[in-house]
């Protein structure tokens, strides 16, 4: 659930033919300091998470080019999988800095790493509900294939909210928990947070224009909330 898992553990043992156990006190985070295996070291482990998020949006990218009903436990698992790095990556970062005084070096690198968390945030959730002109949402392609498909795949189940609020709506909750807990801990950062500058000044976090995704957090917000689709689906069902 946290992708704890020691890096040198991946290594394949000398003996294909016996197991040998291999004691480590590194982790994803790339922190290794002793090993015999050490046979590599992360340079940096902000391109790492990215790399990994990277990976994760595209496998969902294909399915929603190639959508399968049968397949949607698949896609339904990406997509957690996706959230669950994020809380990892947002857990680190926020217990590793907060309360602290920080150089401003640190400061850019925490905004990098809250960008980077915004971009995965907006884009997973605007590919999974989010129609324009030029891009039809994962829903309305799926929806569109039920209502097509006489084989009923999936049942009794009419569309992907009714198949999301059957199986699913555990890890989608918990998904919209962590997209809002990323917006939580990077506004606690920066009202807590006091950066001092070369010439040892101590200011406040200053945002620039080009933090892209934290200048638009308002926006990601507004986007979480129009998610929660269940919320509408109880009050027609008469629950509270």
């Amino acid at each position: 659930m946290t992708f704890d898992i020691p890096l040198d553990l991946l290594l394949i043992p000398s003996h294909l033919n016996s197991f040998i156990r291999r004691e480590s006190k590194g982790n994803i985070a790339g922190e290794l300091p002793e090993s015999r295996y050490k046979f590599f070291e992360i340079q940096d482990i902000m391109q790492l998470f990215k790399y990994f998020l990277d990976r994760l949006m595209y496998k969902l990218s294909m399915h929603y080019d190639n959508i399968q009903l049968q397949k949607l436990p698949n896609f339904m698992l990406i997509f957690a999988t996706l959230f669950s790095m994020m809380e990892f990556i947002n857990t680190k970062i926020y217990e590793e800095n907060k309360g602290e005084i920080i150089t401003a070096a640190k400061w850019a690198e925490i905004r990098d790493y809250y960008n980077m968390l915004l971009f995965f945030i907006k884009h997973a959730w605007n590919l999974l509900w989010i129609d324009t002109n030029e891009h039809k949402s994962f829903r309305s392609k799926v929806n569109a294939m039920i209502k097509r498909d006489k084989q009923k795949t999936l049942g009794d189940i009419r569309s992907i909210e009714a198949y999301i609020l059957r199986d699913y709506l555990y890890l989608y909750k918990r998904a919209l928990k962590i997209s809002a807990d990323v917006i939580r801990n990077f506004i606690n950062l920066k009202k807590t947070l006091k950066v001092q500058t070369i010439i040892n000044t101590i200011v406040k976090p200053p945002i620039t224009q080009r933090d892209i995704y934290i200048n638009e957090i308002g926006d990601i917000y507004e986007l979480l909330l129009s998610c929660q689709f269940y919320k509408n689906e109880s009050k027609s069902n008469g629950k509270k």
